[in-house]
């Protein structure tokens, strides 16, 4: 089995499907400047276009100077050259945007202010340095967005028409028309800027929500195909122990749990079997009211995917010492027919990605114990069918036969007056009385069970009782039993020490029998000993059909059966069940 590899595939599929929006914080999922979980630039795509408009204007600007009218002053050439410089500090260390900030926006407004007081102190709106505000409103309105941007303009081109008709008293119809101009520039300018915002979110959103997709596909492929393999590797035995001690197995591998149980619902009751577990001790099933409140919750949910969990102090658990635990209905045939349960001592294990593995996990593992456990009834159905037509044969034609043959060898004897051959006949007679008590015993054998009703313990003193009368054989029955069996466990013990006690009678030569019982939690024995003539280990013993049914009755049940004789020193049989 690979239960190694797949595991490692499993787990790392299940840490994959923790998508980013589940690992986001409420502040991530907010703000758009996180990507991917990542704190992304918003100004990082446009720093090449930024950085050209820079060059472009401050390349527009040193034109204007060069070719405008009149003498210009050293104080212009100071005053470009600054600018100049500052372009190059900002080509080389550019505005970064990470957010709403408020560094951002005081970069920004400092960026707008240094252009503003260069066109002031040039001329205002007639100065050659105006396009220098043009960078200022276009980081703006890539960092912001349009309306923040158009704010940026409109307090820039507002500033720059006040300024100047403080200082001149009156604006021309010329200087009007320039700052509308400007204005009206600036605006079209933020706008621009505004929609090349909002188009590089939109796409980075849809880029990410597609690698993300992509993420979860490819997380929830890889778990079905681990969980693929896992089928696969699922036991095609139909018993129902085989089934069970794989599921434990695979669950370990796979879950690395402190503890994990496998429980069972019973037809006729509320209880829960314990069918399997591992890293705790229970006893062989639990009362209705002391399952705890996890396994209830998931008991009496509707949805088949449903899961209920569990932390300490709140709950009670199966394992005294867990802090946490995942509770999977186990559904098969549109019912519950029971649940896995797996326990860890720390927090941290019940997370969305770990249930959904669990809950993935027990779907073919639930098929798998429902088909073992169909499996085991329809066989010990057909056991018990074909045990009661060998009864109803055994009656009809031989019962029948030998009472007509017994009629017939009474007529002979009313018939004849040879006194030798009435004390034959009258012989044989008895004979056939024998025979036809041992048929009846033997069906009585035959229709001999444990019921729900009668366990094992009152069908096997009835049956001693019947064996003693019936034979010359002291037959003693000892019992020791604080925990119950299911009526087709004890069902098959009860058939093992029948066959081993109709041995004894049959073949032994003894003149005494001990049954011993013992039942316990996390153990159960059966021992039929006699003091009869043994039997020789190699030779084996002429009832070797018999033994051979009880190894099959033993197996059934995931017991052990062991035969020990020698020669004149009597016969133990011992049958053995470890209970998980």
């Amino acid at each position: 089995m690979e239960s190694g590899p797949m595991a490692t595939a499993v787990l790392h599929a299940s840490s994959e499907l923790e998508t980013p929006e589940r690992r986001h914080s409420p502040r991530e999922t907010r703000n758009p400047s996180y990507i991917s979980g990542e704190r992304v630039d918003r100004l990082e795509q446009f720093q090449t276009l930024i950085s050209m408009v820079r060059w472009v204007c401050l390349g527009v600007c040193a034109l204007l100077l060069a070719t405008s009218p009149g003498p210009h002053s050293r104080r212009d050439a100071v005053i470009f050259a600054g600018l100049a410089l500052w372009t190059a500090v900002r080509t080389i260390r550019p505005i970064r945007n990470f957010g709403f900030e408020l560094g951002t926006a005081t970069s920004i407004i400092v960026e707008l202010g240094v252009a503003t007081a260069a066109v002031c102190a040039t001329g205002y709106w007639s100065s050659p340095l105006s396009f220098l505000l043009l960078p200022g409103v276009l980081i703006g309105g890539f960092s912001d967005g349009g309306p923040l941007s158009v704010g940026y303009g409109t307090i820039t081109s507002l500033f720059v028409t006040f300024v100047s008709i403080f200082h001149a008293g009156s604006l021309t119809t010329e200087q009007w028309r320039a700052s509308g101009q400007w204005a009206v520039e600036l605006m079209l300018v933020a706008f621009v800027a505004g929609l090349g915002h909002r188009v590089l979110l939109d796409t980075q959103r849809k880029h990410s929500a597609a690698v993300d997709g992509m993420a979860k596909l490819t997380a929830a492929n890889t778990l079905l195909v681990s969980l693929h393999r896992l089928a696969q590797t699922l036991p095609a035995s139909l018993d129902l122990n085989d089934v069970l001690a794989t599921t434990i197995a695979n669950a370990n591998e796979l879950f690395r749990p402190d503890s994990i149980t496998v429980l069972l619902t019973e037809d006729s009751s509320l209880d829960l079997l314990v069918a399997a577990s591992q890293g705790i001790r229970l006893p062989a099933a639990i009362p209705s009211d002391q399952i705890p409140a996890a396994i209830e919750l998931a008991r009496h949910t509707n949805n088949s995917t449903s899961l209920a969990t569990f932390e300490r102090p709140s709950e009670k658990a199966l394992l005294p010492a867990a802090k946490s635990g995942i509770y999977v209905p186990l559904r098969a045939r549109q019912s519950v027919i029971g649940f896995l349960a797996v326990e860890y001592f720390e927090r941290g294990h019940d997370g969305d990605e770990q249930r959904e593995l669990v809950s993935k996990f027990a779907e073919p593992a639930a098929v798998g114990i429902d088909n073992a456990r169909w499996f085991g009834r329809i066989r010990t159905v057909a056991a018990d069918e074909e045990r009661i037509r060998i009864a109803r044969d055994l009656h009809d034609r031989v019962g029948q036969s030998l009472a007509y043959i017994g009629f017939e060898l009474d007529r002979i004897v009313r018939s004849t007056d040879d006194p030798a051959l009435t004390t034959q006949v009258k012989r044989l007679r008895q004979d056939v009385s024998g025979v036809v008590t041992e048929v009846r015993e033997t069906l009585y054998d035959i229709r001999t069970d444990v019921t729900p009703e009668c366990g094992f313990i009152p069908t096997t003193e009835a049956f001693l009782e019947r064996v003693q009368k019936r034979s010359r054989l002291e037959a003693s029955f000892t019992h020791d039993q604080d925990s119950q069996l299911t009526v087709r466990q004890e069902r098959e013990f009860f058939h093992v020490a029948q066959e081993a006690i109709v041995n004894v009678e049959r073949h032994a030569s003894a003149t005494s029998v001990k049954v011993h019982w013992s039942c316990h939690d996390h153990l159960v024995v059966l021992e039929v000993t006699d003091d009869g003539k043994g039997f020789s280990q190699e030779g084996g013993r002429a009832d070797s059909y018999g033994i051979r049914g009880m190894y099959e009755r033993a197996t059934a049940v995931g017991a052990q059966i062991e035969i020990l004789g020698k020669p004149g020193q009597g016969t133990l049989v011992r049958c053995r069940m470890e209970r998980l």
